[in-house]
């Protein structure tokens, strides 16, 4: 069954100035890495780029099988094309966390396109994992489906890490204390939607397949929450900026991949 519907939150993005704090301090390689474990560094990172750049529920995370992303050849361009797959998981029956995941409703099953480098960088936490006794792509550290509780703590502990700029951006313009995994959701609806414009989408088109990427139903209004932000032109130049660092920080990942396992 599908999880029922909650109250509407205040949907806004990020700021510019928190998104690339939270990117600096993720960095598996920065000493401003809370997350001491290089597990952990690596799977709170996929984490939250996930988040960021695939706009999933916090449920549709926790529902991840390994393997979750998948590729194809585009028949016009002849490149490799990547898309994460968001449905239920075929293991979900066996689950035994007390919060079970779930999805939101029948328009949450769908497909989203990925780059290459989050393909790539899911497939390495992927291949880290291994030996973990289920087919949830997110581990705790006993090896156990990841709690959905542990996301926000994740959030929370990006948060504490802030730098003060940042988090004094965060309340000045956000009036609020803590980023959450669904901020992150709203981030990625923004810089969806200004994505699609810039591209020369028109606003209607633009805002139709805003609903097949975050999984609403046709008839939702959701999409037009956020058409004001579009002119958020710094948030898009963060996003992009940052997105080229992590090719960096990936090439870094595959050395530790290749040197040692944990």
């Amino acid at each position: 069954q599908f999880a029922r519907r909650g109250k509407a939150t205040k949907l806004r993005a990020l700021p510019a100035a928190v998104l690339e704090d939270m990117y600096s301090i993720l960095d598996p390689s920065s000493p401003r890495n809370p997350f001491r474990s290089e597990g952990n560094a690596l799977r709170n990172y996929t984490i939250v780029t996930t988040l960021l750049h695939g706009g999933l529920r916090r449920g549709e995370l926790g529902l991840l099988p390994r393997n979750p992303v998948k590729s194809g050849t585009d028949p016009i361009t002849g490149e490799e094309r990547f898309w994460l797959n968001v449905t239920r998981n075929p293991y979900e029956t066996s689950d035994s966390r007390s919060n079970r995941p779930s999805l939101k409703t029948p328009d949450s099953i769908r497909q989203i396109p990925v780059s290459r480098d989050l393909a790539n960088l899911i497939a390495q936490y992927d291949a880290h994992r291994d030996g973990h006794p289920h087919e949830f792509l997110f581990s705790s550290q006993k090896k156990k489906p990841l709690a959905m509780n542990t996301v926000n703590l994740i959030f929370k502990v990006i948060t504490a890490n802030l730098s003060p700029s940042a988090k004094t951006e965060l309340w000045d313009r956000r009036r609020k204390t803590s980023a959450t995994p669904h901020d992150a959701r709203h981030t990625a609806a923004v810089v969806r939607l200004t994505h699609l414009l810039d591209a020369g989408e028109e606003m209607q088109i633009a805002l139709d397949k805003l609903k097949v990427f975050f999984g609403w139903s046709k008839d939702s209004e959701m999409p037009r929450h956020y058409s004001r932000a579009y002119f958020e032109d710094r948030l898009g130049a963060v996003w992009n900026r940052r997105f080229d660092v992590h090719v960096e920080i990936l090439r870094g990942l595959q050395t530790v991949a290749n040197d040692e396992h944990f």
